[in-house]
């Protein structure tokens, strides 16, 4: 998948999150995506807030290299599901059902979504190409 650029206020703005305590994620560690290759829940005691939200992840270790370096550990498309971005959809992602793209964590909201969306240079494609678009209609919401 190529590489998109992300733009750290766009990507916070438009991160998913829990509506009632507007935790980032829904509490799940950015950085475990990357070191232990799957999603963990975060835990209180390692709790941030950084880029106008609260983040949780399950160690200081994860914690601390987040806060180091937020980009390469957010979400492309702000958690929101890769195919309905392509789409023109903003669909949010579960982060529980995810994919590691181009160094990049990409959630879905179906498994059938994400292997789609594996399997599908096109559809990668067109998601990059449609997320500036789709986020600008969808700010704010």
């Amino acid at each position: 998948m190529a590489q998109t650029s992300v733009r750290v206020a766009d990507a916070a703005a438009q991160m998913i999150h829990d509506p009632r305590t507007g935790i980032a994620m829904f509490g799940y560690d950015p950085v475990a995506y990357h070191t232990e290759g799957k999603a963990l829940a975060g835990r209180p005691q390692f709790a941030a807030e950084a880029l106008g939200r609260g983040w949780r992840f399950v160690s200081a270790a994860n914690m601390a290299a987040f806060l180091a370096d937020p980009t390469p550990y957010l979400p492309l498309f702000g958690g929101h599901d890769g195919r309905g971005i392509s789409e023109n959809r903003m669909v949010r992602g579960d982060p529980a059902i995810f994919l590691l793209a181009g160094g990049r964590t990409v959630f879905f909201r179906t498994a059938e979504d994400r292997d789609a969306f594996a399997s599908d240079a096109a559809l990668r494609s067109q998601a990059i190409k449609e997320w500036p678009q789709v986020a600008a209609q969808f700010a704010g919401h």
